[in-house]
């Protein structure tokens, strides 16, 4: 999530849009959808997750 956060600026919770971000992202490597498709995630906010890491976790 601090790769996605140096990319967008966008801070994100490690916890649970961590895992969606994985299982997207592994779904992906695996070819499942066809190629040239366009994904969309959407990410409705909240970073109550984040509360339960170590400060130097995060860099946001």
């Amino acid at each position: 999530m601090n790769e996605f956060y140096n990319q967008t600026s966008i801070p994100t919770d490690f916890v649970y849009t961590g895992k969606l971000c994985y299982a997207i992202f592994d779904i992906v490597k695996k070819n499942y959808f066809p190629e040239g498709s366009n994904l969309l995630l959407i990410h409705s906010g909240g970073l109550q997750g984040n509360a339960s890491l170590s400060k130097r976790t995060l860099i946001f």
